[in-house]
This record gives structure tokens, C-alpha cells and sequence, in this order.
């Protein structure tokens, strides 16, 4: 490819990705173009809400004993997927279960 003639594309989340580099300063030197096929930085399951609490109740759903940084990290990178993909409706709110988040 022409490194002088770069586009980024992204379909779905893959375009809301695509879109909070076009709108971040620090990413705009490696890019030229961009396509946000059918997602956008605006919708709602973008940004995270509270994602250090939700964060802390994974690990504490996965069987962290501890409350420090390194206790929640550690037990979050060490967990299996299915663990962690077992416990994750655990840390959404009502609300955003309700939503489909």
C-alpha cells in the first residue's frame, strides 16, 4: 500500500472505531481517509459507563479476594474466557440489560 494514502475503514463497532480516531488529534498523523460503515461514536454501547466499577464487580464475580489495582487486574487477565464471559451480564445495570447493551 501508499503509506501517504491511507484509509481506515470499519463496518458496525469496527466503525465506531474508525470514527474516535477520526476524532481523536493523537491518531489523525497515521490515517487519510476514513469510512464508518453503519456505526458512529454516538451510539449508545460505545462508551463504557462506570468502567472501573464494572471492571472491580467482574473480577469479584470471577473470585477476586482482594480490592487493590493489582488484585482486579491479575484476576481479570488470568480468568478464563468462559469465566469471564459467563459473569459479564453480571456487571450491567437493569437499565442496560433492559437496552440489549
Amino acid at each position: 500500500g501508499d503509506p501517504s494514502n491511507v484509509t481506515l475503514f470499519g463496518e458496525s463497532a469496527g466503525g465506531a472505531s474508525v470514527h474516535l480516531h477520526v476524532l481523536s488529534p493523537l491518531s489523525r498523523q497515521y490515517f487519510h481517509k476514513a469510512i464508518c460503515q453503519s456505526g458512529s461514536s454516538i451510539h449508545e454501547w460505545v462508551m463504557q459507563r462506570d468502567p472501573e466499577l464494572k471492571a472491580r464487580t467482574l473480577a469479584k464475580l470471577a473470585g477476586c479476594k482482594g480490592t487493590s489495582d493489582e488484585d482486579v487486574y491479575e484476576t481479570l487477565m488470568t480468568a478464563s474466557t468462559a469465566d469471564i464471559a459467563g459473569h459479564a451480564v453480571g456487571v450491567l445495570t437493569v437499565d442496560e440489560r433492559r437496552r440489549g447493551l
